[in-house]
Order: structure tokens, then C-alpha cells, then sequence
């Protein structure tokens, strides 16, 4: 079996990922090449412009375009060679019309979902909108200078089209982002896989390596991305200072990253012990302070199952992290962590306290451990991916009446939404159009509208 790994590039979160899987693969024994923007170079800048596309007024998040008006023939017979193609975080490296004639040329294709842009209009994370399960109609975060909304459905509607083949399968690392795509419509539930990331610890898990006194790692990139939520997680620790009793037992907080100068400013006189480590490349140096730390602190507002949980798991960092998406889901799985209740600095504050204040036991966090590492062995990891494209049985290929054919959805289409306080898309209990919903979606004043995703579970579509 000859397989083909897409990724736009190897290095970042995304590109990181999909390196270890094929490193995964390429072990496991099989025929397995990694193309990158270095290999075959970019998409034409025309078809999908390198700019965002978001109007930042919800969320600053990436918002890729892709025209797909054409495409590179030379590509599409290149990569019809293959057996498999595994496309991961592939924006700018291959465009959606090559992906689509791929589809339609029955080539078995594997999308591996690092965030949601695969199964939207354009935008990497919907910021609370669920647009994307009707038709992303009136698209509250692009750049119409950019980008028209007309735009935006048809781009969604060409995805659709890709996912209709039963050649194509959906998968993640986390539940998070492929009960999405199943409850939207995208792919039948058995045409989905959650399947995790790989990641191969460096060292052994070593208890006494903890420092003596509670520790917290937070990692300090970007105050300018909203939804990493930096900000609140500096404001939290604020806040959180103020109840420590620094007479009796210190606190130390680690920063990595290249914002760590700025953060400690903002901490200054809080009395916690902070240490700057600065910008990390050398992923050692990372493991010297995963073994260190006690805890990793993520206000992320949406995450899929981000690599630095998996990481500085498997050195016993307990993750205190934000509900309904994938970082809670990464605590829940492993039934280890500290979930704040919602966004904000009283809620994230005594989420730190009470893990502070939490007698850890070692037996406890070398059973943590263990789980998380199994759960991101190359042997399990390859294995689900193996499986996945060697799915080739009747719960496949029965759904043949599916191919070609795209469901367009009513925009006067009744549903019906469970009340959630979270989200300007899940705040109407009665019958009313989706096109009414996310206009009025719209309208509504919000700063980061996150979504509880067990409320977005039990939506129904009447």
C-alpha cells in the first residue's frame, strides 16, 4: 500500500502532528511518503490568497480562502498513484478542486481534522457559531473585502461535495471535532474515526523530578490570538495570587514562549515565583520542564486535542483547562485534570486554587501517565490510521446512492436548539428558520461566543 501524507508543512502544531504520523506509518512498515509545500510547492496565490480572511470581530482566528477554480492536473495524476492520501492540515499545499477530483477519480482519501476548516465555509474555528451545519449562511466572521458571503457557502458546499464519496473518511484526534462534523451532516458516523496523536516520549516518567514546591506551566505565544486565551489565564493567576498564602508555601510558575517578558510584567507583584524560559526549540528542554511542572494551565477557548497537553502529560503535568471542547475532553479521558466552569477569571481562578490545594498522589499521576502515553503509542496510532484505509466493507460502499449528490439545505428550514448561555447561535428554545437564527446570530454583542458542546449534541433538526 502506497500512502501519501499532506501537510502544508512539518513544523507548528498541525504540521508537527502530521510528521509524527508519518514517521508512525513509515515504522509500522509501510509505503509512505510525506508532501509538503518544500516537495511540490504551494497552490496559486490567485486560488487561495496567503491572507486571513476573518473581519476579527468575533474572533481573530485563521479564515483560509480557497477559490478552487482550477486545478494542477500534474497534481492530481501524481497523487492518483498512490493508494491512500492522508490530507492533513493541508491549506495552500493542495486546493479543494484537487481534493475533489481526487474524490471523484474513487481515490481512497483519510482527512485528518486538526480544527474545523475542512468542514466549514472557511473559518479554522467557529467561535461558537454553528453555522457550518446549515449552509453557513450569513458567515459572521469573514472579511467581505475579501471574501463574499456567497463565497463562503459555496465553499462549504464544495466540501460537502468531497465528503459525499464513500471513498472519504473523517477523522481527529478528538471526539470533539468528529461528533461535529457526523451532527452536522458532513459524513455518516461510520465514515469517521477518532484517532489520536502521536506522540513518543524522549525520557522516562520520573516522580522525584517534580519540584518541591507547587508548579504551573503556561505557555506565554501570543496575547494577539484570542481564542489561546492567554489573557485570562494571566488575569486568573491574578486573581488566584490573592488567596495564596505565599508565607507558608510558594507557588512557581513556568513561562514558555516568546511572550514570557511581557506576562511577567503583567504578574508582577502577584508573588508567585515566576521563571522565563523564553522560546523553546530544542524539545529537551521541554521534557527538563514537563518533569518539573505539577501543572499546565490552558484557557484555550477551542482546541481539538492539542499536542502540548499530550506532551506535557506524559511527564505528569495535570491540565487545568476550559469545558466544551477538546481540552476538557482530553481531562475527562483520562478522568486526571481540573476543568474550570466557564470563561472567565472567578471561574479559572478556582479552578487553579482547587488544583493547588489538591494532595497529588503519586500512584495517581503514574496511572496518568501511563494512559496518555498508551493512548499516543505509534503502535496504537497506526494502527487506527491502517484500519481506517483498509476500510473497504459493505458499511462503506452502501452508500453509493450518496455519491454526487449534496444536500442542500433550506435556509427556511424549522430547528429547534436547546437554551445554552454560551453562544449566539444556541439561544432560542422555539421553532425558528436557520436563517433567522444565525442572522439574528449576528446581531448579538458578544466577545467570544463559546458553545457548550453538550448542549450542541442534543440540537434537533425538525
Amino acid at each position: 500500500m502506497r500512502i501519501a501524507v499532506l501537510s502544508s508543512a512539518s513544523a507548528g502544531g498541525a504540521g508537527i502532528a502530521a510528521y509524527r504520523i508519518y514517521e508512525a506509518l513509515k515504522s509500522s512498515g509501510q509505503e509512505v511518503d510525506f508532501i509538503d509545500i518544500n516537495a511540490i510547492g504551494a497552490v496559486s496565490q490567485e486560488i487561495s490568497p496567503p491572507i486571513s480572511a476573518t473581519n476579527n470581530k468575533i474572533t481573530n482566528t485563521h479564515f483560509t480562502v480557497d477559490h478552487a477554480s482550477e486545478s494542477r492536473d500534474w497534481l492530481v495524476n501524481m497523487l492518483s498513484e498512490y493508494d491512500v492520501i492522508n490530507v492533513q492540515w493541508a491549506s495552500y499545499l493542495v486546493s479543494l478542486s484537487e481534493i475533489l477530483a481526487l474524490a471523484k477519480a474513487s481515490k481512497k482519501i483519510v482527512f485528518t481534522m486538526h480544527d474545523f476548516y475542512y468542514i466549514t465555509g472557511g473559518c479554522h474555528y467557529p467561535a461558537g457559531c454553528y453555522g457550518f451545519a446549515a449552509g453557513c449562511v450569513g458567515c459572521p466572521q469573514v472579511s467581505e473585502k475579501v471574501l463574499s458571503q456567497k463565497g463562503v457557502i459555496d465553499a462549504l458546499q464544495l466540501k460537502k461535495e468531497i465528503f459525499s464519496f464513500p471513498s472519504v473518511i473523517l477523522s481527529a484526534p478528538s471526539n470533539f471535532i468528529v461528533n461535529n462534523a457526523v451532527r452536522a451532516g458532513m459524513v455518516p458516523k461510520q465514515r469517521s474515526r477518532v484517532i489520536r496523536n502521536v506522540y513518543v516520549p524522549t525520557e522516562d516518567f520520573d516522580c522525584s523530578l517534580k519540584s518541591k514546591e507547587k508548579s504551573i506551566l503556561l505557555i506565554a505565544d501570543s496575547f494577539d490570538e484570542q481564542r489561546k486565551g492567554l489573557a485570562l489565564s494571566v488575569d486568573s493567576l491574578k486573581k488566584a495570587s490573592e488567596y495564596l498564602d505565599f508565607e507558608n508555601e510558594s507557588v512557581t510558575l513556568h513561562l514558555v514562549g516568546g511572550l514570557d517578558t511581557e506576562v511577567v510584567k503583567r504578574l508582577n507583584g502577584t508573588g508567585l515565583n515566576v521563571v522565563t524560559h523564553g522560546h523553546i526549540k530544542e524539545h529537551k528542554k521541554l521534557v527538563e520542564i514537563f518533569q518539573q511542572c505539577h501543572f499546565i494551565l490552558s484557557c484555550s477557548y477551542e482546541d481539538n486535542w492539542p499536542n502540548i497537553l499530550v506532551e506535557s502529560g506524559s511527564y505528569g503535568c495535570i491540565p487545568v483547562v476550559g469545558k466544551w471542547h477538546g481540552c476538557e475532553e482530553f481531562a475527562l479521558e483520562f478522568a486526571y485534570g481540573f476543568v474550570s466552569l466557564d470563561y472567565t477569571v472567578t471561574a479559572f481562578c478556582k479552578a487553579i486554587l482547587d488544583a493547588l490545594s489538591y494532595g497529588i498522589n503519586k500512584h495517581e499521576l503514574q496511572s496518568f501517565v501511563k494512559a496518555v502515553r498508551e493512548s499516543s503509542s505509534v503502535e496504537k496510532v497506526a494502527q487506527g490510521y491502517l484500519e481506517s484505509f483498509n476500510f473497504s466493507g459493505t458499511d462503506l460502499f452502501n452508500e453509493t446512492e450518496k455519491v454526487n449528490k449534496i444536500e442542500f439545505v433550506s435556509n427556511e428550514e424549522k430547528v429547534k436548539y436547546t437554551p445554552s448561555p454560551f453562544g449566539p447561535r444556541l439561544i432560542m428554545s422555539q421553532d425558528i428558520s436557520r436563517k433567522d437564527l444565525l442572522l439574528k446570530g449576528n446581531h448579538d454583542d458578544h466577545s467570544y461566543g463559546i458553545v457548550d458542546t453538550r448542549w450542541r449534541y442534543s440540537a434537533e433538526f425538525t
